[in-house]
């Protein structure tokens, strides 16, 4: 299982690996410090392109933007410098139990569970808008069976109480042995 943060403007960007097997639980932490300089020709290519092109060619134009923002996220990841840590868990140890059940809970969750509200939803019978958001995704897979992913915008309780749930949890089991570290509650938007 894989979660993964793509922050708004100011967050930081990080990522969480649960690999499960019988008797063990390890979670593999890992936050974006930042990205190394790097120039790309053909990122670079498409800029130049873009804005060769006359701006009556709007199906162009917007065609170019995709690619580009698609090579720009792709060099991201390849050049972003992370602080990785793990931990390990005996999942037969009574203070595991819970989230090992968590953990089972949200693989055998319908896809229905992780739904993506956006950033217009319906609190309290009034319509809200979030105007600055993290989107999560999530991506469950097991040997031999594809992965299946949830993407979501703001989760919270209201809208995706499993997936906050193991959220905060996976985070918390991190914190308490690592209190005031690199993922502390100030680098994951308070989750």
């Amino acid at each position: 299982m894989r979660i993964e943060s793509q922050p708004d403007m100011r967050g930081a960007t990080y990522h969480i690996i649960i690999r499960r097997s019988a008797r063990t639980t390890k979670l593999v932490y890992a936050r974006r410090d930042s990205i190394r300089r790097y120039f790309d020709p053909v990122e670079d290519s498409l800029r130049r392109e873009y804005f060769d092109k006359p701006p009556d060619n709007k199906e162009a134009r917007w065609k170019l933007i995709g690619d580009i923002g698609r090579r720009a996220a792709e060099n991201h990841r390849r050049y972003a410098a992370y602080t990785k840590d793990s931990i390990a868990l005996k999942n037969t140890q009574v203070a595991s139990r819970r989230y090992v059940a968590l953990l089972d809970s949200v693989f055998l969750a319908d896809d229905d569970a992780f739904h993506d509200f956006s950033s217009v939803r319906t609190v309290k019978a009034k319509t809200v808008m979030v105007i600055h958001a993290t989107q999560y995704r999530l991506y469950r897979e097991a040997a031999g069976q594809p992965v299946r992913k949830a993407y979501m915008t703001a989760p919270d309780m209201d809208t995706n109480p499993l997936f906050v749930r193991l959220l905060t949890q996976t985070l918390e089991l991190y914190r308490l042995s690592h209190p005031n570290s690199f993922m502390d509650k100030r680098y994951t938007r308070d989750y």
